[in-house]
This record gives structure tokens, sequence and C-alpha cells, in this order.
């Protein structure tokens, strides 16, 4: 799979009709990071490898506005207008430093989105981390085929609509399927990402696929697809 970010979009790109506005998160906003908290209680949405350069900023590992570096595992979340301004304002009051919104274009396999990422000026934080300190662990969220092997206990499990796929004669994994549109379970885990590619079999490759809710929200899902052999 290949995955891209790009910088520098135009914010129109982004839906002004919806109330809630998707960010992007890395190094300790993320799950388990020091400064998760800041955007605990969105509504979690996925996530995609990207590159970014990241800094240490006063102890916190975040990424920085310009350059481009390391893969590194980006959240997706959704929040409120009003709550993506007190989050700038609770990391600029704890970190000290001014805090940027930059647009975000984040592409991994079919799922595309633009969100709004928070960064720090480069001269601000200028020691580069050039190795994801959590590079194994990662939370995702997984489309799970109806017999499949439950990996780890679930944080969460939502209905979302997948289009052009639909679950395999054996449960064990998604089929290709043009023009279906299926309602799957999906798991929100916290998972170990090799442990989770240990659990599917050869022939299935773990794609990121967009789902969407009940809102017509976007949500970016890891799904197991079986490819056939020719």
């Amino acid at each position: 799979m290949r995955y891209q970010i790009h910088s520098n979009i135009d914010a129109s790109a982004l839906s002004l009709t919806s109330p809630y506005i998707p960010i992007c998160v890395a190094g300790d906003l993320r799950y388990g990071g020091k400064l998760h908290y800041v955007v605990a209680g969105t509504i979690y949405a996925g996530g995609i490898p990207a590159r970014l350069v990241m800094g240490k900023c006063k102890d916190y590992l975040l990424p920085l506005r310009y350059g481009e570096g390391e893969y590194q595992f980006v959240e997706i979340y959704y929040v409120e207008s009003w709550r993506l301004k007190e989050i700038i304002k609770h990391l600029t009051q704890i970190l000290g430093i001014d805090i940027k919104r930059q647009t975000l274009r984040l592409e991994g396999g079919e799922c595309i989105i633009y969100c709004e990422a928070f960064v720090v000026n480069n001269e601000t934080c200028n020691t580069r981390i050039r190795e994801n300190e959590q590079r194994k662990w990662a939370r995702i969220l997984l489309a799970m085929p109806p017999h499949a092997t439950i990996i780890v206990p679930p944080l969460a499990v939502y209905p979302l609509t997948l289009d052009n796929v639909k679950p395999c004669a054996d449960g064990h994994a998604y089929c290709v399927a043009p023009g279906s549109s299926f309602v799957v379970g999906v798991h929100d885990i916290y998972v170990n990402m090799d442990r989770l590619y240990e659990v599917f079999s050869n022939n299935i490759e773990l794609e990121i696929l967009p789902a969407k809710d009940s809102f017509n929200r976007l949500y970016c899902v890891y799904t197991p697809i079986e490819r056939k052999e020719l």
C-alpha cells in the first residue's frame, strides 16, 4: 500500500455543512499518548500511516509544520467546531507555544480524507524524532468478518456501511462485490500491528477502505480482503 500526506490544502475542501470537523493527530496526541486526554471524548474515525516530521516540544512528541519524515500512524477524530477551538487553546496553555492548524489530505488505500492537524513551527521544536516510538501499536478500526477470530477485546463496536465488498462464503474475510453495500460490525481496537497481520492467512490482504455511518461521516477502516489466486 502507498500512503501519502499533503499539506497546504485549501480549508474550503472540508465539508462546511456538517457540525463536525475531522481532525488528525499524531505523536503524544494519539491514543495512549501523554496528551491524548485533550481529544478524548471525540468520535474516533480510524487511522492512516503517513510521513510526518516529529519533534520533542516540552517533553511532548508532536508533528512539526514542515518537511517529510518517517511513517507515523495518524489517528482521525470528528469534533464539533467549538471543541476544535478549545483543543487549540488547551494545547497552547499546556505547551506555552503557538499551536498551528493545518489542513491535510490523508490517503491510505481507497480512503481519502481531509482533516485539520495540530502542528508546531519547526523553529520552536527543532529536535527531529526519526523513529516512530509507537510503531508497533496502533488504534485502528477493523471490519470484522462474521466468523473471524477476535484478536483483542474491542474498545467499542460500530455499525458502518462498506461499499463494493461482502462477507466471503466461509465468513473469515470479505470478498470484492462491485455495486454491493453492506453494514458490518467495525471493531475499535488498540493492537500490535505485527500480531494483526499474523492473524490473517496469506491470501487475505488488509486494505484501508472508506466506510460511512448513518450521518454520512467518513471512516477509514482496515478490512481483510480475500484475494483469489489465478
